[in-house]
């Protein structure tokens, strides 16, 4: 337990420092004097800046998707679910303007066309979510029959675009309206009524 605490501390850290000063400007003896501790020190959790990026990163995004997840609780409706989910993921960020800096210094992080996906095991796990509130709204009878794994791939395409535009792009003072009308869009259609 107590070395899992030091690893959240030093991934704090460290993502301040990767946030402040840019991946290539930050070094291993910045964030080691940030946490009061040895080079020789730090090295025992991270064999180089680059496996401490990365493992940063792994961390930030999967504390995202812990808040994400945890906001689900309770809730059995599924378009509740699934508004949740949706509203969650994408409004987490604004709320974390440490990772969202990491996210506007290297959008490669969320890459939209990936041949390698750095994070591709976090990735599914949120891909996995979203197709999971899909078939329960399916099999509730809430949502029209579709092909779940294929939807789930299209929604998170367009999640992954309306992060690219609102927190990459820092496009903040039009993005509530944006996410409402896209959200509507997916769950009402475009037809009108």
């Amino acid at each position: 337990m107590r070395k899992r605490q030091s690893e959240a501390k030093i991934y704090e850290t460290a993502l301040k420092q990767f946030s402040k000063n840019g991946y290539k400007k930050t070094t291993l003896d910045d964030i080691a004097e940030k946490l009061n501790m040895t080079n020789a020190n730090l090295y025992s959790y991270a064999t180089s800046k680059q496996a401490l990026y990365h493992d940063c990163v792994a961390y930030a995004m999967t504390k995202w998707q812990t808040r994400v997840v945890e906001s689900l609780a309770g809730i059995s409706d599924p378009i509740e679910l699934l508004t949740t989910l949706c509203d969650r993921a994408v409004l987490y960020l604004s709320e974390d303007k440490v990772f969202c800096q990491i996210l506007r210094d290297d959008p490669d992080i969320f890459p939209m066309f990936p041949t390698v996906d750095p994070y591709e095991e976090i990735n599914k796990r949120s891909h996995d979510l979203l197709r999971d509130a899909l078939q329960n709204g399916v099999d509730s009878g809430r949502l029209m029959d579709m092909d779940v794994e294929k939807s789930a791939h299209i929604l998170f395409a367009i999640y992954k675009a309306l992060i690219i535009e609102t927190y990459i792009r820092n496009d903040n003072e039009n993005f509530i309206n944006t996410y409402n009308q896209t959200r509507d869009m997916i769950m009402n259609g475009l037809l009108k009524r």
